[in-house]
């Protein structure tokens, strides 16, 4: 008999094998350190193309909000890519703002089902460890670390 957690990866490895894009949960359980915010025009968007013909695209902001530094973001991940590969990405994703780090694993990220969700989805947000600082609303980049690669 399988448990819970074993049945779950089950299902998951057989989704990846069968190439199925990631689907969006109807009503995403938010936990209680998370909130989200409207996607809107002041958002960075980076992504990756593969070799198998899928695509990962992420919009992410760092945002001052109620004082202190929140990283927002949502993620979408279509056609070819092995079994666990989107959560490794988003498990080493790091997103730096005014040239230091500010949220390391980005799998909080909330997913999303195609490129024309994104207007309409809103980003889950963490607060940083990070104090606010004003240069954090300038240059913001995204970056994935996957063992000694980083892109």
């Amino acid at each position: 008999m399988l448990g819970l957690t074993n049945f779950v990866a089950v299902i998951g490895l057989g989704m990846a094998v069968a190439g199925q894009d990631l689907q969006a949960p109807k009503n995403p359980v938010v936990k209680a350190r998370e909130f989200t915010i409207p996607v809107d025009n002041n958002v960075e968007v980076s992504g990756a193309r593969w070799q198998r013909g899928g695509e990962t695209i992420v919009v992410f902001t760092v945002r001052e909000i109620s004082g202190r530094t929140a990283v927002c973001g949502a993620v979408m991940s279509t056609g070819g890519r092995a079994g666990n590969s989107h959560i490794r990405l988003m498990k080493g994703g790091n997103v730096r703002a005014g040239g230091r780090s500010v949220m390391n694993n980005l799998t909080y990220f909330t997913p999303v089902a195609s490129r024309e969700d994104f207007p309409n989805t809103d980003l889950t947000c963490r607060y940083s460890r990070r104090a606010w600082q004003d240069s954090f609303a300038g240059e913001q980049e995204l970056r994935f670390t996957h063992r000694k690669f980083e892109y």
